[in-house]
């Protein structure tokens, strides 16, 4: 078998890179070739990569750029869908949860509960002094927004706003 040149052996002879020798393979330029008394036979069309890259040395490094390049871009696009289908998940549900308060809010609307003043007060942050001097003055107040039962105050948040309770 050392009369029967290899792809890569008759391409060092020729003075061509491998993929010059495929591409005219490939084109039906090259069929079989005696060269040096030795013969170059094209069943080994068979050994050809199914993706030939076809550059010069010169051009090696520019193409590894822009190959990985190339690889740098395809990794930001497969994360920017990523991202779309993740933006698109938390708002839909954002929308759900949306939904949700809305239906609390318009079961809590139709109520209409009065609120103990204290606890309103304790969640939303007023401190014992403010707490203790608002509740005096809602006690000596006359609002009608105000209800007055058991010793305790309380009132309809819904008419009734922080401003309303810090004025007083």
């Amino acid at each position: 078998m050392k009369d029967i040149l290899s792809v890569k052996d008759f391409a060092e002879q020729s003075g061509c890179s491998t993929a010059t020798i495929y591409k005219k393979i490939r084109n039906g330029e090259l069929k079989s070739e005696i060269h040096g008394g030795r013969k170059f036979v094209v069943s080994e069309i068979e050994k050809i990569p199914e993706k030939l890259e076809l550059f010069t040395p010169a051009e090696s490094d520019e193409v590894l750029f822009l190959k990985k390049r190339v690889a740098e871009l395809e990794n930001y696009t497969k994360l920017f869908k990523n991202l779309l289908e993740e933006n698109s998940k938390l708002k839909e549900e954002n929308r759900e949860l949306t939904k949700r308060v809305l239906k609390k809010i318009d079961k809590f609307e139709d109520k209409n509960l009065p609120i103990e003043a204290n606890q309103y007060l304790i969640s939303n942050g007023f401190t014992k002094k403010e707490r203790s001097r608002i509740l005096r003055d809602l006690e000596e107040s006359n609002d009608n927004r105000i209800l007055k039962k058991d010793g305790k105050i309380y009132l309809n948040i819904l008419e009734f706003s922080f401003r309303d309770l810090i004025a007083k």
